[in-house]
């Protein structure tokens, strides 16, 4: 599946929806940036910088195809597979009266319908191997849905479905997170640890009730991670008294201090409205302001940044076409200067050739840095871990696991996905730091070297291996009714033969005296009977809980170390290619800088001026109107 690029063009475009409303849409901002990349990339091939052209083209087709991922979450019911619907208008998400979503499903633009539903395959393989059906989209539900595939025990990763809708022509990609057990569950923080990746994010609520404490939490974390949030509240159709929840919604965010709007509409009246091309129907469900929000805001606003970071590329690439030409300048202005340039471009060419060779310095510490990065990685997982565990088992102590162990072991899910999280955030930022520490090396001659982007796995993808399935217990109690039969049984047990004994003393001191003591004493020894009996099954039990808790543990650890092994060994063979690459982006400018004062050293000094003055003026007309492509707003 493909998708076509940004449009072109500066101004506002108006087009008709498929129920009659006129739309107002966005020119996509990465256009300009997008074409000027190209005329950078020419200009780089005439001045003989094939690295720096090859480095502006790759940076041009990557914000051609950059996509805008943005993540609709939320409790379950909620509404938010109806709500991707009918923004779409078409049946892409399965919709059920009982939870239907259980895998992430991503949708995307595409000439033709169609859907790849990606599972686990060879997990011994390395990287981990994934294999993708291709599936129609209405066969869709039998994957991705808790009634089509229960448990999801066909070990479904995620679904990618591509459906051809001017929504997503320019890049948008809706997520529609599982809906199973909500926010406050296991599932919830995978969706949230999703969030670090996506361009934004819409809570789906509904206007049955003001915000839940789980949702006012996954807020307040999804605004540290996500450059724009947003509450999309639905089923205004449903409650009369919607204005008055959304107003409520809107104060607690402000009191909050969360700088998120709210919007209000009806998946029903949207649906109603495109089956009858009904405009005033369409604008009473809500729907054209949230599309003007994901098209002008999202879109835009994402759009906008992306440009942003390219246009910087750019502008840097300007920079190191300049910089021999300034150089050979200065030379021909200050005769003297060409001495103290000679011996620089010297030390300078001498570090450049140490970065290219086999064992240059770099090279060794980019394979320390992710031995002691796995390391520390790994022993984070297991602290995080063994903290959790005596966590659990301090929980198991103090309650009863036949009671309370569907509570518990919710509590556990929703802690393992939460530290495994936290532990792809430490070595997020671990990666980030090695990759500053290893450019440190590339600063030679006064070149200051670009930052390599690290780019883990897809959180989807890195999390995908992580069971957030409930550890089950086995017990013997089968529920309160048993329970009092089995004290029953076990206080007659007891007493049974402490009864025979009195009842066989009876006859030498009397049926009549005997009587009440064999009573009383029957019912006591049969209370502490039923009392001991009763210790020993729960002792029983909150040792099979405990047991059952580390294995889930286990698991999960393991899952989790396994992944993020598999994520550094991709980034160390990243690192190595684009380092690689920017040694010989080192060793080009320096070569490029030393024919450059070879230039200066002979021929007619004033043409030479002339000509270097009219390149570098040719550079910072570029320059300008690279600045002026630049989108302003950064949203």
């Amino acid at each position: 599946m493909t998708r076509a690029g940004p449009r072109r063009g500066t101004a506002a475009a108006a087009s008709a929806a498929g129920d009659g409303t006129t739309v107002v849409e966005h020119l996509d901002p990465r256009a300009p940036v997008v074409e000027l990349l190209g005329v950078v990339a020419t200009a780089a091939e005439a001045y003989d910088r094939a690295d720096l052209a090859e480095r502006a083209s790759v940076t041009r087709a990557h914000l051609d195809h950059t996509e805008i991922r943005v993540v609709v979450a939320g409790e379950f019911k909620r509404g938010k597979s109806t709500l991707v619907n009918a923004l779409l208008g078409a049946e892409v998400c399965p919709v059920d009266d009982d939870i239907a979503t259980a895998v992430p499903i991503l949708v995307r633009h595409a000439a033709e319908p169609g859907a790849v539903v990606v599972t686990g395959g060879d997990e011994s393989a390395d990287p981990p191997e994934l294999v993708e059906h291709r599936v129609e989209v209405a066969a869709l539900a039998d994957w991705v849905s808790e009634a089509g595939n229960p448990g999801n025990r066909r070990g479904v990763h995620w679904a990618d479905v591509g459906i051809p809708r001017k929504l997503l022509a320019d890049g948008l990609v809706l997520v529609d997170t599982p809906g199973v057990g909500g926010l406050d569950s296991a599932h919830g923080s995978l969706t949230l640890s999703a969030l670090a990746g996506a361009d934004a994010v819409l809570l789906v609520t509904d206007t049955s009730q003001e915000l839940t404490a789980a949702e006012v939490d996954f807020l307040r974390s999804a605004v540290e991670l996500c450059p724009t949030v947003t509450v999309v509240s639905t089923k205004t159709d449903l409650y009369p008294a919607w204005r008055t929840i959304v107003a409520s919604d809107k104060a607690v965010l402000d009191r909050e201090g969360f700088a998120v709007e709210v919007l209000a509409v009806s998946s029903a009246l949207r649906s109603l409205a495109a089956a009858t091309v009904d405009r005033s129907l369409n604008d009473e469900s809500g729907f054209p302001t949230l599309h003007a929000h994901l098209t002008g805001e999202i879109l835009a606003g994402a759009g906008a940044r992306a440009a942003a970071m390219a246009a910087d590329t750019a502008t840097e690439i300007i920079r190191r076409l300049r910089e021999p030409f300034a150089a050979e300048l200065e030379v021909l202005d200050d005769p003297e200067a060409a001495e103290r340039r000679r011996v620089r471009l010297e030390e300078a060419s001498a570090a450049a050739a140490e970065l290219q060779e086999r064992g240059a310095r770099w090279q060794v510490l980019l394979n320390d840095g992710c031995a002691d990065l796995n390391a520390e990685v790994d022993h984070d997982l297991r602290e995080r871990f063994r903290r959790l565990g005596r966590e659990l088992e301090e929980r198991i102590d103090e309650i009863e696991p036949a009671k309370a162990w569907d509570e518990i072991s919710a509590w556990l899910t929703r802690q393992a996905a939460s530290e495994v999280a936290a532990n792809h955030g430490v070595l997020l930022e671990r990666t980030a730091q090695l990759a500053d520490d290893l450019v440190e090396q590339f600063r030679v001659g006064g070149i200051e070297p670009r930052l390599p982007t690290v780019e883990l796995a897809d959180p989807f993808d890195a999390l995908g291996e992580v069971s957030v399935d409930a550890p089950e217990v086995a017990t013997d109690d089968g529920g309160v009714a048993r329970r009092a039969g089995a004290s029953i049984l076990t206080g007659a047990k007891g007493s049974y033969g402490y009864v025979m004994m009195i009842t066989m003393g009876a006859g030498m001191i009397g049926l009549s005296v005997a009587a009440p003591i064999m009573a009383g004493a029957a019912l006591g020894l049969g209370r502490k009977a039923v009392k001991d009996e009763h210790k020993r099954k729960l002792t029983q039990e909150r040792q099979q809980a405990k047991a059952a808790g580390r294995r889930y543990l286990d698991d999960v650890s393991f899952a989790a170390g396994k992944s993020s092994r598999d994520a550094l060994r991709s980034v160390q063979r990243f690192l190595r290619d684009e380092l690689g690459v920017l040694a010989g982006e080192v060793a080009a400018q320096v070569q490029a800088e030393v024919a450059a004062a070879k230039a200066a050293g002979g021929g007619d000094i004033e043409q030479r001026r002339a000509d270097v003055a009219a390149e570098l003026a040719r550079l910072d007309h570029l320059a300008s109107k690279l600045d002026a492509a630049r989108p302003r707003a950064h949203p």
